[in-house]
């Protein structure tokens, strides 16, 4: 019993580092909880989650697959997997997990994002423009998704829709952590 008191005072400790974005500290806290308690998928799942943050895919996979494997309909888990299948490349495993967490909530903006950005990626342009207007129901800020969603048009030939998705990423905040590549910039989009 004591073990798991103390591993539930680790994973509160880890929990706050994590609402902190002191990912470094949050997954010491939450290592040392899990240690205590395997079977912790609370704790699993942030500390994958964290580990994601922290760009250590392989780690983050490790444990938020062990968080699945004890609680199988864990959703927050299932779509954070299947982000870190998606980061490190893997795009079936992610196309997977994103699928899994389809049946939990098809209602889920992250989940036809997901979707949409995999099958851009693998240049499936229909199932990404499909996914994406789909994501852009459920939440229209998201300035990704409209980047996205003017490349594809861009791509389709289809300028002036191009040209109104990339004015609406210009109203709205780049996030720092997306890198767009070296002439791909917006205004490189508009001027042709």
């Amino acid at each position: 019993m004591e073990d798991i008191n103390l591993s539930k005072k680790y994973y509160k400790e880890g929990y706050n580092f994590y609402q902190k974005n002191n990912f470094s500290n949050a997954i010491d806290s939450l290592e040392k909880s899990v240690e205590l308690n395997i079977r912790n998928y609370g704790a699993l799942n942030l500390l994958g989650r964290a580990y994601l943050k922290e760009k250590d895919f392989e780690n983050s996979k490790k444990f938020l697959i062990k968080a699945v494997e004890i609680k199988p309909d864990y959703f927050d888990a299932i779509i954070a997997l299947a982000t870190a299948f998606e980061k490190s490349e893997d795009f079936e495993n992610a196309i997977k997990y994103y699928k899994k967490a389809q049946k939990f909530r098809d209602w889920d903006f992250g989940v036809h994002f997901g979707m949409g950005r995999i099958s851009y990626k693998k240049g499936d342009l229909d199932k990404a423009l499909e996914e994406l207007i789909t994501a852009n129901t459920l939440y229209s800020k998201n300035f990704e998704l409209h980047y996205i969603l003017g490349k594809i048009y861009y791509e389709r030939e289809e300028y002036e829709e191009a040209l109104n998705q990339f004015e609406i990423c210009n109203q709205l905040k780049k996030p720092e952590e997306l890198e767009i590549p070296v002439g791909e910039e917006i205004k490189d989009f508009i001027e042709e």
